[in-house]
């Protein structure tokens, strides 16, 4: 079969076929041809506005897509009537199609491209993919004691999606030796963990780590960069045992008890050009660099989850010219939301996650 633009609502119309919004599949439809049908350069369509809820326990890593051509689940807007739809009627916000796990889980398998999609979860481990799977725009909860967004395996790739576990991790990336993920613009809050490093050379940057217990567990080879790591009640970053070849580099960690806590004073680390602001203990097991700074970032409104810097003027950092809108020509402003510019406008400002 050749691959096909399929259209989902929550109960369906017509004949269920999903070939178009007036066929569009049901849920169980759509659910049945994720697990036994799929092949690479399927899309399939979400209607946004409406709540899929899950009966049972969904597991397609039987279906993978390819390099070339990925299973994409995209979730449109509200009301969407194009065939197919297009970049303008992709869904937002409360806009997004709700996966409602409850205790089930949602797991998918390599290459798959979510985009849009908003999940809660009760158990399990959250949303869920493998090898060289995309993740962007997407939200998920998790009340269990395990991930909201697993991104596991190789290769896999977060970007702008915002994540909460209050007893689990919020973003569980990379597995064992398969690493050299990366999370972009992401944002985790009200966790155990924000972010769990479970593999080795993944990327965290421009994220924001928000009230969680830990901020970023750090494994072999991680790249913690223009991050902001807030209010964590044991360590803004951590590392349990000896971890080599670490890159902490233009972070904002404010009101941690312990700022950066590793676990070696010989991890190969570099560390430099971090602002630490009301912390407990700045560092254990780990040097600031010549670079560090002391200032107050001047979050706009922290305990809201707005974390654009007031007093960035004072922030630079890593010294040089950077491309896309985040250098003033002085360095790199320290954390994880960069001032806008006319010409290139940086990532993910304010509280624009939530």
């Amino acid at each position: 079969m050749a691959a096909a633009d399929m259209y989902v609502t929550a109960a369906g119309a017509g004949d269920k076929s999903g070939s178009s919004w007036a066929n569009a599949m049901d849920l169980a439809a759509w659910l049945n041809d994720l697990t036994n049908n799929a092949e690479a350069g399927d899309r399939y369509f979400l209607m946004g506005g409406q709540t899929y809820t899950l009966t049972g326990n969904h597991d397609s890593t039987a279906k993978n897509g390819t390099r070339a051509e990925y299973i994409e689940i995209i979730g449109v807007a509200s009301g969407t009537a194009a065939e197919p739809p297009t970049f303008a009627d992709w869904a937002s916000g409360a806009d997004r199609p709700l996966i409602a796990a409850g205790a089930n889980d949602y797991i998918l398998g390599e290459y798959h491209l979510n985009v849009n999609i908003s999940c809660t979860f009760s158990a399990g481990d959250g949303l869920y993919a493998n090898d060289y799977s995309v993740f962007t725009n997407c939200k998920s909860v998790n009340t269990a004691g395990s991930n909201a967004i697993r991104a596991n395996g190789y290769g896999c790739l977060l970007i702008n999606c915002e994540a909460s576990s209050p007893n689990g991790n919020a973003f569980r990336v990379g597995n064992g030796t398969r690493g050299f993920c990366a999370a972009l613009g992401c944002y985790a809050y009200d966790s155990s963990v924000g972010f769990t490093d479970l593999g080795s050379g993944d990327l965290f940057a421009f994220c924001v780590a928000d009230t969680c217990t830990t901020g970023i567990w750090a494994t072999y080879r991680a790249r913690i960069l223009n991050s902001t790591i807030y209010g964590s009640t044991t360590a803004g970053i951590s590392s349990s045992a000896a971890r080599y070849d670490l890159w902490i580099l233009n972070n904002i960690i404010d009101s941690c008890l312990v700022g950066i806590a590793l676990g070696s004073a010989g991890d190969s680390q570099i560390l430099d050009y971090n602002d630490y602001h009301n912390n407990g203990t700045d560092v254990t097991n780990a040097t600031k660099g010549p670079n560090a700074t002391a200032v107050d970032p001047g979050f706009v409104d922290a305990a809201n989850g707005n974390f654009f810097p007031k007093n960035w003027a004072i922030l630079l950092g890593f010294p040089g010219i950077f491309p896309g809108g985040l250098s003033n020509g002085a360095g790199l402003i320290r954390g994880a939301v960069q001032p806008r510019r006319a010409q290139m406008p940086g990532p993910f400002v304010g509280s624009a996650w939530r």
